[in-house]
């Protein structure tokens, strides 16, 4: 039996293995600190949760205060997500709980000011095979590798995205232009809304969660 795969980038250094193994799914996870930073401020989930089914990926906003804590503690809330939460639901949760350890600390102290961006994966059996849902904000992305096609499940919170929408700039001038790491959504700021997306998940497929450390790196 082809087990389907899920690949996660965040703050551990590496974890393999199975997850999910009723659901027939395999998780593994990977990360490298950066040049630019002394720590890094990703956090990760690897097949936590109920049933092992949740997978994420959490980039701490950089140039912000204590990032790597709220990447943390969104990861968390998602690991603690009942069977029958939704991930909307724990996405609007690890919001408040970083808004809530903000407030924890004296304006400037160093907790104030954080955010992070997520994406969410998780897999539930149904009657007909095995249904997946992605939940995200910010500018960290969910691939679906599928037939020899990487697809796309999500779409940046991003100035430099609005734009590209907008018809404004190409995809050249995307990658190059001064503001694109400027978020228009993300946990722990004003706008933390996050965008869903629904897949049938097939035996064979690999998903790829991760943060803008990859695909700024390397080409798709």
């Amino acid at each position: 039996m082809r087990h389907l795969e899920v690949a996660a980038g965040g703050r551990q250094t590496a974890v393999s293995g199975r997850a999910a193994a009723s659901l027939g799914v395999e998780g593994f996870g990977l990360s490298r600190g950066g040049t630019a930073r002394e720590r890094n401020e990703d956090s990760m989930l690897v097949g936590g949760g109920a049933g092992g089914a949740h997978f994420a990926v959490a980039d701490g906003m950089g140039g912000h205060a204590a990032g790597e804590v709220a990447s943390r503690i969104a990861v968390e809330a998602l690991a603690t997500l009942p069977a029958a939460g939704s991930l909307a639901t724990a996405v609007r949760m690890a919001n408040g709980r970083i808004f809530e350890a903000q407030d924890g600390k004296k304006e400037g102290g160093d907790l104030s000011g954080m955010g992070t961006t997520v994406v969410a994966l998780r897999f539930s059996r149904t009657e007909t095979g095995l249904a997946a849902e992605v939940a995200h904000v910010g500018d960290s992305r969910a691939y679906l590798f599928r037939d020899g096609l990487l697809l796309p499940l999500t779409e940046d919170h991003s100035f430099v995205n609005a734009l590209l929408k907008g018809g404004i700039i190409d995809r050249e001038e995307a990658s190059r232009h001064p503001r694109r790491n400027i978020l228009n959504r993300a946990l722990g700021t004003g706008d933390a809304r996050p965008d869903l997306a629904h897949f049938e998940a097939l035996p064979g497929d690999r998903v790829l969660l991760c943060s803008d450390g990859l695909y700024e790196a390397v080409s798709e």
